[in-house]
């Protein structure tokens, strides 16, 4: 999702890591990015696109929300299946923390899947504070915990992301107003996701062509 008009994008660095290209869709075009800040601990990356053609969204730090806040989630979940188009869903906050405690992640209700990782979760106000980065493994809790887990998921909190944009001298407009959450909101949050895939080597463009299709990631 983009954070700028400038053309700065975060995402989940295991999105593109080990990406000799990187491709940012954007409804139907698509451009490359470079990788202009990593934070593989936390997991994120900060993207940098030419004339960014689409909208961008404020960033807030993660004590905007608490326990059984509600947030939107915007991406693109499994899309060889589910198609390209983005996809919205709704859920609250469940806990301030991951699994086991981490302090790093919020958990959520909002249903993802493979493909969402990256996408913004945002607050009441529209604002990003979180990013969409894993669900708890449903193979490894039925063979090891004897259950299924339901739409146990996490994000990455707002603050780390700030934080990464400060240490790499990337300046964001900051909202100081809300956005009224309903079809407004969403708009947005739609105009200002892209589908990022990432081209390992081997994988070469051609102009606007690719000698093999990449793999979504």
């Amino acid at each position: 999702f983009a954070v700028s008009p400038k053309g700065y994008l975060v995402t989940c660095h295991h999105v593109v890591r080990d990406a000799e290209h990187i491709l940012v869709h954007h409804r139907h075009d698509y451009m490359e990015a470079t990788v202009v800040a990593l934070d593989p601990r936390n997991d994120l990356a900060v993207l940098k696109v030419e004339n960014w053609p689409g909208r961008y969204l404020g960033l807030s730090a993660s004590s905007e929300i608490s326990y059984a806040s509600e947030v939107l989630v915007a991406g693109f979940p499994d899309p060889t299946v589910l198609g390209r188009n983005p996809k919205i869903s709704t859920g609250i906050v469940n806990a301030l923390s991951g699994v086991r405690d981490d302090p790093r992640h919020i958990q959520i209700s909002a249903p993802v899947q493979p493909g969402n990782s990256g996408g913004p979760l945002l607050s009441p106000s529209g604002r990003v504070v979180g990013v969409v980065a894993a669900g708890l493994n449903s193979m490894d809790r039925m063979t090891n915990g004897g259950y299924l887990p339901q739409t146990v998921n996490y994000a990455i909190k707002g603050d780390l992301v700030l934080s990464l944009l400060k240490r790499a001298s990337i300046s964001v407009p900051k909202f100081g107003n809300r956005i009224p959450a309903g079809p407004k909101q969403v708009e947005r949050a739609l105009t200002a996701i892209a589908l990022i895939e990432g081209l390992k080597r081997g994988e070469k463009m051609y102009g606007t062509r690719i000698t093999r299709p990449p793999q979504t990631r």
